[in-house]
């Protein structure tokens, strides 16, 4: 490993949190460059650096060849009994290869121990050229979201600071749930956006479930709805977007860790993932960028399709994911906040329990009760409420301090993607008054 700067101080060991770069504080809005690495791997409590690199060390040799190759992209994908995701999983990386940069390299961080998979991705299923595997195995399955995350960027960063420096190395993140990639050749106009403008950060793509999926089950389609209709309105400058802005400063875009580019020296500067976290650890990686960039957020985060107004390039790329464990969840009563928020030793026993039983979401009728298929194949009006309510009330609004005009602004927004959400699945006209939900509930 190289050297660090000696003069950076380490981030207390009990809370396992590394601390945002004193960079910010000389200028909130100057481009990140490659020292940031360095910086952010000599803040990593010792018990982590020392366990991390010993997980590299054990694989040396393969180390040694994808530094030797200098890949300007890495991909990261953590992974917990994800086996009957990963052929479609190899099959996104078969798409993306034409679009690829000349070289990149994939680790994947899974708890799949050697022999135990049914489908091994050293197999010619992931056979491509310029795509570079470092397969590593989790220790400990039990540990939460946050933590999970945060080794694996960690050891990303660990790899990258073997490697000559980069201001526009990139940091993909993208999930073994992830089922397939929209127009991938609009990647690399996205991975061409990094070295046009210095100052960009980080670039979220749309994501969605399978369309499939969207029109068997109408409680997944409206949920959905909701939440790209809610994004619209609140991050698109709809409704009076600068009292949504203000005054609790500027707006924040949300993040999902299963579609995020981030360039890697801006990702280590801002801290990497909150290890501590048991839910909503990626969007806490935009948050925590607009609190350290402080204005002018939108030149250093964006939407991959909001990029055509800066680059004039149309990238539009959109995530696929497996909606699985949330149909499964959802059948078994858990609203969609609580399977996000919730506890998460209970949410990740359900995952573990459902994993012995479908393989495909597909064949979730199989293993539910009459009852629990009713819930998602033809909800009633109560079981929609009760899951828009929860999701407004717990995802949205609980962790915000609102005054009254951002309440007001909130409601408009509520109301504008209940109706855009639940307009073309059945539950409309006098059905569609029934669910207005305030945001004071």
């Amino acid at each position: 490993m190289k050297d660090t700067d000696p003069s950076m101080p380490h981030v207390n060991e009990t809370q396992g949190a590394v601390l945002p770069s004193q960079s910010f504080e000389v200028d909130p809005n100057q481009p990140l460059g490659s020292e940031e690495i360095p910086r952010f791997l000599h803040k990593l409590p010792s018990k982590d650096s020392l366990s991390l690199a010993s997980i590299l060390s054990q694989q040396s040799e393969k180390v040694e060849t994808i530094v030797k190759i200098n890949p300007s992209v890495i991909f990261v994908t953590p992974s917990r009994h994800e086996q009957t995701n990963f052929p479609r999983f190899a099959q996104i990386f078969n798409t993306l290869d034409a679009n690829l940069p000349n070289d990149a390299a994939l680790i994947l961080y899974d708890n799949i121990r050697q022999g135990e998979t049914f489908f091994a991705l050293e197999t010619n299923s992931l056979n491509i050229p310029n795509l570079h595997l470092l397969r590593v195995f989790m220790p400990d399955e039990n540990l939460c979201i946050g933590r999970v995350r945060f080794e694996a960027s960690t050891l990303a960063l660990m790899l990258i600071n073997l490697m000559p420096p980069d201001p526009n190395r990139l940091l993909v993140f993208i999930d073994a749930d992830v089922q397939g990639i929209r127009q991938p050749e609009n990647l690399t106009n996205i991975l061409h956006s990094f070295r046009n403008f210095p100052s960009l950060d980080m670039v979220v793509d749309w994501w969605t479930h399978p369309k499939e999926a969207l029109n068997s089950f109408p409680l997944l389609k409206i949920i959905h709805r909701f939440i790209r209709s809610y994004q619209f309105f609140r991050e698109d400058n709809h409704l009076d977007s600068d009292l949504i802005s203000s005054p609790g400063g500027p707006k924040i875009p949300v993040s999902y860790a299963f579609s995020t580019i981030m360039r890697a020296s801006s990702f280590a500067a801002i801290g990497g993932f909150n290890p501590n976290l048991t839910a909503n650890e990626d969007s806490a990686l935009a948050i925590k960028l607009a609190e350290l960039r402080k204005s002018n957020l939108v030149q250093h985060m964006r939407y991959s399709r909001q990029l055509k107004q800066t680059t004039g390039i149309d990238h539009n790329l959109e995530i696929e994911i497996d909606p699985r464990r949330l149909l499964f969840l959802m059948a078994r009563g858990k609203t969609y906040a609580e399977i996000h928020t919730g506890n998460p030793q209970e949410i990740f026993h359900s995952w573990v329990l459902m994993e012995k039983k479908p393989r495909n979401w597909r064949e979730l009728e199989k293993h539910l009760s009459p009852d629990e298929w009713q819930i998602l194949k033809a909800p009633t009006v109560a079981e929609v409420q009760r899951q828009l309510n929860d999701l407004i009330v717990n995802f949205f609004f609980l962790p915000q301090q609102l005054s009254p005009e951002r309440i007001q602004i909130g409601q408009k927004i509520v109301d504008h993607a209940l109706q855009e959400s639940l307009s073309d699945t059945g539950f409309s006209g006098k059905t569609a008054d029934n669910l207005k939900i305030s945001v004071n509930d």
